[in-house]
């Protein structure tokens, strides 16, 4: 899952900013950095997951593309936040129409399916992002009030994505 992420998120970032390495470099650098976020999934704390996750693809977009700290911050915090939220959505999706999903959620085929759908509905979200508002070949460097009130929208953002993800981890829904 982590290494379709990088490919995504290199995917993301090619079609947004100037690199500033060759796609080969580009890609081991994708799949380099994203193993540290692997490897601290398997401590199961979603908390250090959503921060390695911001800091990983801030490194990435400031280190391999021609951008200024602060929009690779923008960036690296947009992306996180689509993330969380197509996680949601397709959570929500599947137990809205097979109640019995999450009773039978570590099933193989139900991982499987559940990572198929967030991981193309995430990418299909940054595409059509990137689509939208690329920069063609553009570096934006300039620092400005407008600019710095845009990067707090997906900050916040996050922080009402992680309390909606709070009380569903913390609540017990009961099943008609």
């Amino acid at each position: 899952i982590y290494f379709i992420e990088a490919l995504i998120i290199w995917q993301y970032g090619v079609r947004m900013f100037p690199s500033k390495y060759s796609k080969s470099t580009e890609l081991l650098w994708s799949i380099l950095l994203y193993t540290i976020p692997f490897a601290l999934s398997l401590v199961e704390n979603i908390w250090l997951n959503i921060f390695s996750f911001i800091v990983i693809n801030f490194v990435y977009i400031l280190v391999i593309f021609k951008t200024a700290w602060h929009i690779a911050l923008f960036h690296s915090a947009i992306v996180t936040a689509i993330m969380g939220i197509t996680e949601i959505l397709c959570s929500t999706f599947f137990t809205q129409f097979t109640y019995a999903f999450f009773e039978d959620a570590l099933l193989p085929q139900n991982l499987i399916l559940l990572a198929m759908v967030t991981k193309l509905t995430y990418h299909l979200a940054l595409q059509i992002i990137a689509s939208l508002f690329s920069i063609e070949n553009k570096t934006l460097s300039f620092l400005n009030l407008e600019s710095s009130i845009l990067i707090l929208i997906p900050f916040v953002s996050m922080i009402v994505m992680i309390t909606f993800a709070s009380i569903c981890l913390s609540t017990r829904v009961s099943t008609p």
